[in-house]
């Protein structure tokens, strides 16, 4: 998608929250998704998600959001659900999600002890 693609829907749409994958993760396509996201929604808060991959490229988060075990479970769910390419890879397992999200919420003392967390490089409070 060119950028002017990505502007004309900037322009069609009033996002609050853009959620792409971190900028480390160094992978083709999501390296133009994100270049293109922070072009386009420069008035918008982007928060990048965490892709947990067998290359240790995870780091350290910096906007953390608890959640609850049942809202967990409903992700995992989701993800085994909607996410088939990756079900042959090692790393792609209900374990490791939620083992992710338990490390989160112990980081941010999540009172229901898992977390989602983000990388968020620009937040505006207005």
């Amino acid at each position: 998608m060119r950028t002017s693609n990505y502007r004309q829907i900037a322009w069609q749409t009033n996002f609050v929250l853009n959620n792409i994958a971190i900028s480390a993760v160094r992978h083709g396509c999501k390296i133009k998704v994100s270049r293109h996201t922070w072009a386009t929604f420069r008035d918008q808060l982007i928060l990048e998600y965490e892709i947990p991959k067998w290359d240790g490229d995870l780091g350290q988060p910096n906007f953390y959001v608890p959640i609850p075990l049942e809202i967990l479970q409903r992700k995992i769910r989701l993800l085994l659900a909607h996410f088939g390419t990756q079900a042959s890879k090692d790393w792609f397992d209900e374990d490791v999600f939620r083992g992710l999200a338990r490390l989160r919420g112990m980081e941010c003392r999540a009172p229901e002890r898992f977390a989602e967390a983000f990388f968020a490089r620009k937040i505006i409070l207005r």
